[in-house]
């Protein structure tokens, strides 16, 4: 992880910082550019499953979209987002 993290700094898209109360933690926030990137990834990534959701039939939807609703609460994320 420690390299993963070091090539997002690198690249700017992470900015790191020692954490002010605990040498153990690092605070790691989106750089401005992180940001834009990630945004725009997610954006796509949201555009190919719209796609290729929209063929399938009415009854297929409206089960993922229930399915959705039932998975939603046990993936919400916190920290990122859109």
């Amino acid at each position: 992880m420690s390299k993963l993290m070091d090539g997002l700094v690198e690249r700017k898209l992470v900015r790191r910082e020692g954490h002010a109360g605990d040498r153990r933690r690092i605070n790691l926030e989106l750089t401005p550019r992180g940001c834009a990137l990630w945004q725009s990834a997610h954006a796509s990534a949201q555009a190919s499953l719209a796609a290729r959701l929209s063929a399938l039939d009415e009854g297929e939807q409206a089960t993922i979209t229930r399915a959705m609703h039932i998975l939603q609460p046990l993936f919400a994320h916190q920290g990122i987002h859109s």
